[in-house]
């Protein structure tokens, strides 16, 4: 396995995909990316192939709702020679996952739009993509939408927009800011359609970086764009760096974006990450502080027989993948009928016996993470990262990246200046 210096600063855009057609949306499986309709990804289906409803949650694997305050997890790694080892890396996603912290400036130095040309190759850190990956294992799924964009040609390109499905021809248009995955974004109604929006947002603000006490659930949280968004939004925003900055934030990017280069790495999660899984904990009735709330409990076994997810590296993974969850869905609850299920519960694909994540033992790896004791005890203080070196003025230099550059996706917002300590 190729191990990373830290003079590394070589890039490259690579795509974290995740397996079982679960590419897009804020929850897994909400939408099908591997059917397109009206340019739009398809509408999802659980493992019954039943339709999954825009207001659908997703529940970490063993989740079943009933006399349930905890829902404890399972995580494992399997040491596959001649690769690297991937403990460490499981081990910082998981106290990541399970502190909920959420962060400014988690990206920083450099962030990438999908949308943004391809670099060159370089070496990708393994903590942030394990970290996206077990995101997908514990529910979720990408912010950002993919669809065909007729501004390259049709092609279907991951995109800063917020992720919506349709079922009808329509189009997602830029707002007056310039920005993609900002609240001014608008649908194109064509024909009397408009998409499906898969994203939740705050209703108070539509904000996705703030980091305060607003209560996260169904009163507070939303994907009805048509009645909930607060004035001055037209569509759901998500935590790019990009929007990010017009608030002036550091550089400040959703964990479970759906695009990674190798000048990034990610040092905890965003607001959105962590609202997302709030959402998820309000139990059956979507209301926080009820009595069918859940805590989520991550617990790192060294015996993968009985565990729910296993860390592993991915056989078979395409050239262009980083990263790959593979897992379905299934309603939790026996009514409503399925089609009009709102809670789901995250398994493994049919005939496998855990929900899988995979790195692509083919790519090259960062793995400077330095451990310390403390996960098991819950004293996530004591763990830090030693990330590789970054050259600042070769990051701003990545075509794409900067106010004026001809490139027509990139970042039109130049980065806030940051107050450096006293």
């Amino acid at each position: 396995m190729k191990r990373v210096s830290e003079s590394t600063i070589l890039a490259s855009v690579l795509v974290l995909c995740s397996a079982e057609q679960s590419e897009a949306g804020s929850y897994s499986d909400t939408v099908d990316c591997t059917s397109i309709v009206g340019g739009f990804c398809a509408q999802g289906l659980d493992r019954d192939l039943n339709p999954i409803g825009a207001f659908a949650i997703t529940h970490p694997p063993g989740y079943t709702g009933i006399s349930q305050p905890v829902v404890s997890v399972d995580v494992c790694v399997s040491q596959l020679a001649p690769y690297h080892d991937l403990t460490n890396v499981t081990l910082n996603a998981l106290s990541l996952w399970s502190a909920m912290t959420p962060i400014l400036g988690n990206c920083e130095p450099f962030c990438s739009l999908p949308e943004d040309p391809n670099p060159e190759a370089g070496f990708f850190d393994a903590a942030s993509v394990v970290l996206h990956e077990i995101g997908h294992a514990l529910g979720l799924d990408h912010p950002n939408l993919r669809f065909e964009d007729p501004a390259v040609e049709g092609t279907f390109v991951h995109s800063s927009f917020s992720a919506a499905y349709d079922g009808a021809p329509a189009g997602v248009l830029i707002g007056s800011d310039g920005v993609r995955g900002s609240r001014d974004d608008f649908m194109d109604d064509l024909f009397g359609t408009t998409a499906v929006n898969v994203n939740w947002f705050r209703e108070l603000d539509n904000d996705p970086f703030a980091i305060d006490s607003e209560v996260i659930d169904i009163d507070h949280y939303s994907r009805a764009t048509n009645t909930q968004l607060p004035a001055g939004s037209d569509w759901a925003a998500n935590a790019n760096f990009c929007y990010g900055f017009q608030a002036g934030h550091a550089r400040t990017h959703s964990v479970m974006y759906s695009t990674f280069t190798n000048l990034m790495a990610y040092s905890g999660l965003a607001a959105d990450d962590v609202n997302a899984m709030k959402m998820q904990r309000a139990g059956e009735d979507r209301l926080a502080a009820t009595g069918d709330d859940y805590s989520l409990v991550l617990n790192f076994v060294t015996e993968c027989q009985d565990a729910e997810i296993e860390v592993t590296w991915g056989p078979d993974l395409s050239s262009s993948t980083l990263g790959s969850t593979a897992s379905r869905v299934v309603p939790t609850f026996a009514a409503p009928p399925p089609p009009l299920a709102r809670h789901y519960t995250i398994v493994p694909p049919s005939g496998i016996s855990h929900v899988y994540v995979f790195l692509n033992p083919d790519k090259p790896w960062n793995f400077l993470i330095l451990f310390a004791d403390g996960f098991e005890g819950g004293d996530f203080a004591r763990w830090t990262e030693v990330l590789s070196g970054f050259d600042e003025d070769a990051a701003s230099g990545v075509p794409g990246h900067g106010p004026g550059d001809p490139h027509p996706y990139s970042c039109p917002v130049a980065a806030p200046a940051i107050p450096g300590p006293d």
